[in-house]
C-alpha cells in the first residue's frame, strides 16, 4: 500500500473523465450489474496524461522501477451496484496472464477514486505471489473473456481512501469480489514499465 498518491484535484477531475466515459458509453442494460472496463484512455483523455505524467504517484514508481518510467496502459474500472448476479467479480488472475511482458518488470499502480472496502469490491492481493513466476490462467467460462487461476486462501484485502493506490508487479496474484453497495466502486490504474 503506498497511501495517497492523489491530490483532491486529481482525485475530482479523473472522477469527472469516469462519468464522461461511462456517459459516452452504450452499456445495453444486461450489463449494468457488471464491472466497466474503459481501456487505453490516455489518448483520449488530457487529464489522464497530465497526472499520469506529472502527478504526486511518480516518486513512488521511481523508488520502485527506477528514473526510466513508461507509462504504457490506463484504465478506468467501475464495479457496478451488483446485488447478488454475480456479475461483478473479476476472478484471480496476474496481469501477465493476458499480456505477458518479458522481462516482467511492470507494475500497476492501483488507485481508488472512491473509498473502497469489502463491501464495495477492493482489490484483494497475495503477497509475495510474484516469486512463483508467470502462472498457466485459463477462461472462466466459454462465454467470458476473464481469465482465472485457482489460488488457496483469500489474500489480504486493499482497503483504501480515495486517492491512495496500491502498487502490484504483473506477476502479483490479485482479484476482486461483488459490489454489494447501492453506488458504484470506480477505481483507475496505471501499468508503468
Amino acid at each position: 500500500m503506498l497511501g495517497r498518491v492523489l491530490s483532491d484535484s486529481d482525485i475530482e477531475t479523473l472522477r469527472a473523465e469516469e462519468a464522461r466515459f461511462r456517459a459516452n458509453a452504450r452499456i445495453p442494460a444486461t450489463e449494468k450489474n457488471k464491472t466497466l472496463f474503459f481501456s487505453q484512455v490516455c489518448p483520449y483523455s488530457e487529464v489522464v496524461r497530465k497526472v499520469g505524467t506529472t502527478g504526486s504517484h511518480l516518486g513512488a514508481m521511481e523508488q520502485l522501477i527506477g528514473p526510466n518510467l513508461m507509462l504504457w496502459f490506463t484504465q478506468f474500472v467501475t464495479k457496478m451496484p451488483d446485488g447478488s448476479s454475480g456479475k461483478s467479480e473479476f476472478p484471480w488472475h496476474q496481469d501477465n496472464g493476458y499480456i505477458s511482458i518479458e522481462p516482467a518488470n511492470n507494475v500497476t499502480l492501483w488507485i481508488a477514486l472512491d473509498d473502497v472496502d469489502t463491501a464495495n469490491g477492493c482489490v484483494w492481493i497475495v503477497p509475495k505471489s510474484h516469486r512463483q513466476g508467470l502462472l498457466p490462467h485459463q477462461k472462466k467460462s466459454a462465454d467470458s473473456w476473464f481469465l482465472e487461476l485457482k489460488v488457496e486462501g483469500d489474500g489480504i484485502p486493499a482497503v483504501m481512501k480515495a486517492g491512495e493506490g496500491v502498487a502490484f508487479t504483473g506477476l502479483t496474484l490479485h482479484r476482486s469480489k461483488l459490489n454489494s453497495t447501492d453506488k458504484a466502486r470506480r477505481a483507475f490504474f496505471f501499468r508503468i514499465l
